[in-house]
């Protein structure tokens, strides 16, 4: 047919006309001749031109940028270890300028510094309550000589307070003013509002000065009406310096010298948590009405310097704060950026922020992303972990470890609860309930929190491993089962026959089978082959909890050698190099790859873990460099396990990562992990440790392995960033927040789920939408404007618990969580790239378009160049008339 329509217009077009003369141009309707202004090969080239010009204009710009960002950094340095006399006056200190927090900090003079009384540390006198600076963290000496502030009775040493002192007009640890200004002192009375959160806020100078004279009230009013009048004057230095020195008497210091000692040590400056001590005032302030002080008598000034330390909103500050009120965060190296829009991570070449997607499932087994990588193991619902049940078929009565275990191991219980869950080293907790559960203590998952374990040793043989640690035992002759032993052995292993309907014999290795006595004792002596009619050795099994699935119990399921096989064709096949174009081609500039503490055994790592990990990961870093994607390492699993469930490898449920061991241990993981990826290109930075359990692992403890490992990497890395988790179970993230891990490049990784809590289970649609933006929009913002570590919401996912949803409620969801998640001074990253679970799944909702991400911002900007370049190359294509 198109032949034929071609062939009919060939038939009626006229013919052209022939060249009559030596001038062949193509000519217009009237005859005139149709001038080009250019050629075509010119306009190609001028087009390629305005392209190459608008390119760079843009990498010029992006220089200017960064040079001048340079300048500001090296300004802020020089304006830390100088001070500029020259723009002192003669009421405050200096105004340095910091380009990082974006603020101007005034101090005080020199001479009101000096005016600061000093005072010599005596150990165990109590006038200091500090035994170390709170600015250069160094412990202070005996006969050393302090600088003790007037309002708060902090002490510091005498160089470090006065460098403190030069920008800053208030104590470095509380925030309590050093002087009043004349127009905050009033008459005899002053009612004043609690602006440092203090307590008694800003009368204590004014009451010094009352306890001066002799005469008691009349002297007190004289000095108020003196400052009184002195309101509308200029204070001078030394008006303020007599006020420093009289309140210093006052309270009973000796004031011996205006001038530093000798030998004193190196100046450091302290850089502490301003923001978060104004939000924690705040708050204080907020529940405290304006506090009337009422002057009398001398006597009380000491007792008003000290009293403040019991105020209601010290006592709210110092339980909210109490990490950041023993120490300011202080190193001759931190220089924290502020957390806010105008910071750019380091190392993404033109993004500002982490885009990042999980490859969770691959290195770190989690059996509810993949399910299938279990089926093929024999008796697979009894794994390491699994929490079993047993009852007798002749008392139909449960078998019972009384109090979690012991020497009494009875079956008299009718109902199952507390006891009589046996766990077969191969329990399992729900992922999706188990940071619920411990809240939840009620009695319909009791049964679920006091499990006891199978521990598997093959197919057919189990150990049984009680609530409270000790396993499953028996005499020598039989007569008497207990849980008591502390660790297995032959004794303690057991081999399970099981018939069709669930009903199992329990035989030991001497060939005697468990049974219920008549006593309802539960003895080892039944002798013979039961058979499987209702006999006193016959039990029905019933399987409790089945819910861990991790590479413990993959490995230990399959043994070694079938292991090795579908983990090797699970490795290869589950993340691919396409998986990297594919992250690529949708904005995606970061992948977070979980990896377990064997990694660093490779390839030969402990029983039963199998190796073949550390090639994955080798993998993973050469394809993320072809695609200019970053990588983050995360210690998803650590020795003993931190949190108890199957993604951190853990073997029956239970916590036993914090040990001096264990972590020792996985420091040299860390330092593994660190030394052979550091000058690796594609490194963005190192997580310490997923999500320990705030139940099993204490503050103290998991804080100091932090702050070892950011050591650790820093030995190898001076810039890649340092992660560290929060605590997983109602644990705040201010505390890690907080924490003085390190100086440079250390990121908060927060998890966001709609899940995993009862609040969320009746929530509807445009309530989870209203919780992003309500509290976790909050969050992050308030986190942001501090001074500190940088945001990094590093799981989430856009799953909930609302029933019969719909692509657009989906949809919304997703699009409320990145433009919130988007806020996050470091970025984010979704848990994980391909799941059984559709909306667990990364690639699935990009697909089908339920996540939305837009481009980014590399993209936008050649878009917009793109776009901008294009009227331009029509307009000169379009012929002259």
């Amino acid at each position: 047919m198109a032949n034929f329509y071609t062939r009919i217009l060939d038939e009626e077009a006229p013919p052209y006309p022939k060249c009559v003369d030596d001038d062949c141009s193509p000519k217009d309707e009237d005859g005139s001749k149709s001038n080009l202004p250019f050629s075509p090969i010119l306009l190609i080239l001028m087009c390629f031109l305005v392209a190459v010009f608008f390119l760079i204009c843009y990498f010029i710009i992006l220089k200017r940028y960064r040079v001048r960002l340079n300048s500001l950094r090296r300004t802020f340095s020089r304006n830390i270890d100088q001070t500029d006399e020259n723009i002192m006056n003669e009421d405050h200190g200096p105004e340095l300028i910091h380009p990082i927090w974006l603020i101007n900090t005034v101090g005080l003079t020199q001479m009101v510094i000096d005016s600061i009384a000093i005072i010599k540390y005596k150990k165990g006198e109590g006038l200091v309550e500090e035994t170390d600076c709170s600015i250069c963290l160094s412990e202070f000496g005996d006969n050393e000589s302090l600088r003790l502030l007037p309002k708060c009775s902090h002490a510091f040493h005498i160089s470090c307070i006065d460098t403190w002192l030069r920008s800053h007009k208030n104590c470095p640890l509380c925030r309590a003013p050093i002087v009043v200004e004349a127009s905050n002192v009033g008459l005899s009375t002053v009612e004043t509002t609690n602006t440092d959160g203090l307590g008694t806020g800003e009368d204590n100078l004014a009451e010094n000065l009352d306890s001066n004279g002799e005469g008691g009230d009349g002297a007190g009013d004289n000095s108020a009406e003196e400052l009184s009048n002195a309101s509308n004057e200029e204070v001078s230095e030394n008006k303020d310096k007599a006020l420093v020195d009289q309140s210093l008497r006052n309270c009973g210091f000796e004031v011996l010298s205006a001038i530093g000692e000798g030998g004193s040590q190196e100046v450091r400056r302290s850089v502490s948590l301003d923001s978060y001590s104004a939000s924690m005032i705040q708050i204080a302030v907020a529940n405290i009405d304006p506090v009337k002080v009422v002057r009398h008598n001398k006597n009380r000034s000491l007792s008003r310097i000290y009293g403040v330390m019991k105020s209601s909103s010290f006592r709210h500050f110092s339980e909210k704060g109490h990490v950041s009120m023993k120490r300011t965060l202080s190193s001759t190296s931190r220089k924290w950026p502020k957390s806010g829009s105008t910071y750019s991570v380091e190392g993404l070449r033109g993004d500002s922020r982490v885009r990042a997607v999980n490859l969770g499932g691959w290195l770190v087994v989690e059996g509810w992303i993949k399910p299938s990588l279990f089926d093929g193991i024999p008796n697979g619902d009894m794994l390491d972990g699994t929490g079993v049940q047993f009852k007798s078929v002749t008392s139909q009565k449960y078998v019972s470890s009384e109090n979690g275990g012991g020497m009494n191991i009875s079956v008299d219980r009718d109902v199952p609860s507390l006891w009589e869950t046996f766990t077969v080293h191969n329990r399992r907790m729900l992922q999706h309930t188990y940071r619920a559960y411990w809240v939840r203590f009620t009695t319909d998952v009791c049964y679920i929190i006091l499990i006891s374990a199978l521990w598997r040793i093959s197919e057919t043989k189990f150990q049984f491993r009680t609530f409270q640690g000790q396993f499953l035992t028996y005499d020598a002759e039989g007569n008497f089962v207990s849980a008591t032993a502390q660790s297995p052995s032959a004794t303690e292993t057991f081999y399970l026959e099981r018939n069709i309907d669930n009903r199992v014999h329990i035989r030991n290795n001497r060939g005697t089978y468990l049974q219920a006595s008549s006593i309802n004792q539960l003895t080892a002596d039944y002798p013979g082959n039961p058979g499987w009619e209702d006999n006193a050795a016959t039990f029905q099994m019933i399987i409790a909890s089945n819910t861990l699935h991790g590479d413990y119990q993959l490995a230990n399921g399959y043994g070694p050698d079938k292991a090795k096989e579908v983990l090797k064709t699970h490795r290869d096949g589950f993340v691919t190099e396409q998986d990297f174009d594919f992250l690529y081609r949708h904005g995606i500039n970061t992948v977070r790859i979980p990896v377990g503490w064997w990694i660093a055994s490779d390839p030969n790592p402990p029983a039963p873990f199998i190796g073949g990990t550390l090639d994955a990961l080798d993998n993973a870093f050469s394809w993320a460099q072809a695609y200019n994607i970053k990588c983050i390492i995360d210690l998803h699993a650590a020795p003993g396990s931190q949190n108890g469930m199957e993604h951190s490898a853990s073997r029956d449920g239970t916590t036993g990562w914090p040990t001096p061991s264990h972590i020792s241990q996985t420091l040299n993981v860390i330092k593994f992990l660190a030394s052979r990826y550091a000058e690796h290109p594609a490194l963005l930075g190192i997580e310490l440790l997923n999500e320990p359990s705030a139940w099993t692992v204490p503050l103290d403890i998991l804080i100091s392995y932090y702050q070892q490992g950011y050591q650790i990497v820093r030995k190898y890395s001076p810039t890649a960033y340092v992660i560290v988790c929060q605590r997983i179970g109602n644990a705040d993230p201010i505390e890690i927040y907080q924490a003085d891990i390190g100086s440079r490049n250390v990121v908060v990784d927060l998890h966001y789920y709609n899940l995993f809590d009862t609040n969320f289970i009746n929530m509807s649609a445009a309530d989870n939408i209203q919780f992003i933006h309500k509290s976790r929009e909050t969050q992050l913002q308030a986190l942001n404007s501090r001074n500190g570590p940088l945001i990094f919401i590093g799981e989430w996912v856009n799953e909930w618990d609302v029933v019969n949803s719909s692509n657009a409620d989906y949809q919304d969801f997703g699009r409320t969580q990145l433009d919130v998640y988007n806020m996050a001074s470091f970025g984010w990253s979704y848990w994980t790239l391909k799941n059984a679970e559709h909306h667990w799944d990364f690639e699935w909702n990009i697909r089908n378009n339920i996540l939305q991400l837009g481009s980014s911002p590399v993209r936008q900007s050649l878009n917009a160049i793109l776009l901008f370049a294009l009227p331009c190359c029509c307009f000169f294509l379009h012929p002259l008339q």
